[in-house]
């Protein structure tokens, strides 16, 4: 994660403020493996599950049904 610790914040100082891209840092080391995600929605009640990654794997789209 140096490119969301170190790089990222530096940017986000360009920007103006580096607050909201240091939470992005965070928040992505608080995200559990997505079996872990699909797993909290099936907990959760939702059937269907899956996840799909995009943009080469950069980004992790999750899906799943209301049953019913």
């Amino acid at each position: 994660h140096a490119y969301f610790d170190r790089v990222v914040p530096k940017i986000g100082r360009l920007f103006g403020t580096e607050a909201p891209y240091r939470y992005l840092s965070t928040s992505l080391r608080s995200l559990p493996p997505r079996e872990g995600v699909l797993r909290m929605l099936y907990e959760l009640g939702f059937v269907e599950g899956s996840a799909h990654l995009l943009t080469g794997g950069i980004v992790t789209a999750f899906l799943a049904r209301v049953p019913g």
